[in-house]
C-alpha cells in the first residue's frame, strides 16, 4: 500500500506511516492500530501482548522457583560460602596426612604422586560432601544448596584464619639483631 493512501485513512503525517514501519508494524496493522496507540507509539494490543508475555514469564519463575529449579541470588551465595569453608576445611588437612610421608621421601617423581593422590582422594570426598549436602537440603525442604527457604537475614560466622606462630630458628631461640 502506499504511504499516501494510508496517510489519507489514518491521519497520520508520511513520517509518522515510515516510522512505524520502521518498527515493524504492517500497513494492516498501522492502519487498524490508528488512534489506540500512546505517546511511545506502541497500540493497545501491542501492549496487552507484551503485558501478557511478562505475566507469562513471571509465572514460570514463581513455578522454577517453587520446584526448587530456582535459588535467590542470597541463598546462592550462602551455599557458595558454605562450599568454600568446605573446601578449605578438606584441602587443609593435607599437610598434616603427608607430612610424615613426604619427609621421608626424596624422589621428586614419588613425592609428586603421593601429592596427586591425596589432592584427588580430598577432592573426591568434597565432592561427595557437596551431594551430601545438597541431598539433605531438598529432604529437609530447603533449597537444593541447603539454604533456608525463609527470607530472614542469616548471620554466618566469617572465616577467620588461625594465627600462625612465627618459626624460631633452631638454635638458640629468638634472633635479635645482626651479628
Amino acid at each position: 500500500m502506499r504511504t499516501k493512501s494510508i496517510t489519507k485513512k489514518t491521519g497520520l503525517t508520511r513520517q509518522g506511516v515510515n516510522f512505524k514501519r520502521r518498527r515493524g508494524e504492517s500497513d494492516a496493522e498501522i492502519i487498524a492500530g490508528h488512534g489506540t496507540s500512546d505517546a511511545s507509539g506502541e497500540t493497545l494490543a501491542s501492549a496487552q501482548l507484551r503485558k501478557e508475555k511478562a505475566l507469562a514469564d513471571l509465572r514460570e519463575l514463581e513455578v522454577a522457583q517453587k520446584s526448587g529449579s530456582l535459588v535467590s541470588l542470597d541463598h546462592a551465595v550462602l551455599a557458595g560460602a558454605a562450599m568454600a569453608q568446605m573446601t578449605r576445611q578438606r584441602m587443609s588437612t593435607i599437610p598434616g596426612a603427608l607430612a610424615g610421608v613426604l619427609g621421608a621421601t626424596t624422589d621428586e617423581r614419588e613425592i609428586r604422586t603421593i601429592l596427586d593422590a591425596e589432592i584427588s582422594r580430598q577432592l573426591e570426598h568434597l565432592s561427595n560432601d557437596f551431594l551430601s549436602a545438597a541431598d539433605e537440603g531438598i529432604a529437609d525442604g530447603r533449597s537444593p544448596q541447603g539454604a533456608p527457604e525463609d527470607d530472614e537475614t542469616h548471620d554466618a560466622k566469617p572465616i577467620t584464619p588461625k594465627p600462625k606462630s612465627k618459626p624460631q630458628p633452631a638454635t638458640g631461640g629468638p634472633h635479635k639483631g645482626k651479628s
